[in-house]
């Protein structure tokens, strides 16, 4: 009786066992996938014209920001600021978030296909598609850091 008991308590422990090998190396190769398809951002053009509001160096401090934060499983083709669609937004948006100052940076990028990740594209994004005056909304307080707030249309 003993062997017989010993043996299904062998049986449920490898059984066991082989269901958790099989979720790691699951895990593994979707986590690798993925890392191999991070966000290209090797020849993004950045397109920042002359403003009335902002110095160069404060264009370029908020497109540093869309720069380190943009993730998506996408080649960034471009970033850039339009200072008349800007406006039309920025006061809304720096009431909302409570802040002295908002503006909107534009991006377009091409996401990966699903094969080329090895898994669904994340969040609402399609695979393989291209996105034109993607908005990036940063705000501030009296000239602090600029703080990335949403992005999306």
């Amino acid at each position: 009786m003993d062997t017989k008991n010993n043996s299904s308590k062998l049986k449920k422990v490898f059984f066991i066992f082989i269901i958790l090998l099989i979720l790691i190396l699951l895990i593994a190769i979707s986590t690798s996938a993925f890392a191999n398809k991070t966000a290209n951002k090797e020849n993004v053009k950045i397109l920042i014209g002359n403003s009335e509001i902002y110095s160069k160096e404060e264009l370029n401090e908020a497109v540093k920001v869309v720069l380190d934060t943009f993730d998506f499983p996408a080649t960034l083709n471009e970033i850039y600021y339009d200072e008349v669609k800007s406006l039309s937004n920025s006061n809304k948006y720096a009431t909302q978030y409570g802040v002295d100052e908002a503006i909107i940076l534009y991006c377009n990028f091409t996401t990966y296909s699903n094969t080329d990740i090895g898994f669904l594209m994340p969040g609402p994004l399609n695979p393989n598609s291209e996105y034109t005056d993607y908005n990036f909304v940063l705000v501030r307080n009296d000239n602090e850091a600029w703080d990335l707030k949403t992005s999306g249309y």
